[in-house]
């Protein structure tokens, strides 16, 4: 699975793409929203979306909304701290979130969980 990662903060974005590596994901990194938009353009299928929901430029909603522009099926995992501007901002459905702060173990089962109720979501 082609995983694109967008998190402005450098640390946490080399973590998560470890642990994404780990798991036998093809990660492609975005350190903010812009960068994130211009890698969608690029050829190749993006399966999944994680993504901040909070960057400097665009923010994570528009990085979603591009991504499904391009890959209408591709499962998004918004990473945030502020779950509640997911509603208020209108994130496209469907997507997961999850709270920071996360242990590594969490992610991976949020990771897992995402990709399970996008097939589940396609297949209907």
């Amino acid at each position: 699975m082609r995983i694109l990662l967008a998190e402005d903060d450098l640390f946490t974005r080399m973590d998560l793409a470890e642990s994404l590596s780990s798991a036998g994901h093809e990660v492609v990194e975005a350190m903010n929203g812009d960068q994130a938009q211009k890698i969608l353009e690029y050829p190749g299928k993006i399966g999944m979306v994680i993504t901040d929901l909070n960057m400097p430029g665009s923010n994570g909603i528009t990085v979603a909304t591009k991504a499904r522009q391009h890959f209408p099926d591709v499962a998004v995992l918004f990473i945030t701290s502020r779950a509640d501007l997911l509603i208020s901002k209108q994130a496209p459905r469907p997507y997961s979130y999850l709270q920071k702060p996360f242990a590594p173990a969490q992610f991976l089962a949020a990771v897992k969980l995402a990709l399970a109720k996008q097939d589940r979501d396609t297949q209907h």
